[in-house]
């Protein structure tokens, strides 16, 4: 599914991530058989990213009251990583994707 977004995103906007332990219960239709993937989209401003990780400040996350989402590009950048894994498992049947991906929004 990596080569699937990098694809329809292009390179520099996806980035395969290793395994995450997680708390999410869809997990279980994997097991089962159910095609499954998990993907992350970047939801802040690149030079403020690139800022953060320069300077090793950590960004509010998903959960915390200053998570400040640039919420245009962000919603796009989600459509369009689901659109494209959604064409790209369009193949039938076939067992879960395993593989984890970061699309970063601008």
């Amino acid at each position: 599914m990596v080569a699937v977004l990098r694809r329809r995103l292009g390179n520099d906007k996806v980035v395969e991530m290793p395994p995450k332990m997680g708390a999410e219960d869809f997990s279980e239709y994997g097991k089962a058989g159910v095609p499954a993937m998990m993907f992350f989209v970047g939801a802040v401003n690149r030079a403020k990213y690139q800022e953060a990780k320069a300077s090793g400040t950590r960004l509010p996350s998903l959960y915390s009251s200053l998570f400040a989402p640039e919420v245009k590009p962000t919603l796009e950048m989600a459509m369009e990583a689901e659109t494209a894994g959604d064409a790209g498992s369009a193949g039938g049947n076939r067992k879960a994707d395993s593989s984890r991906a970061q699309a970063r929004s601008e």
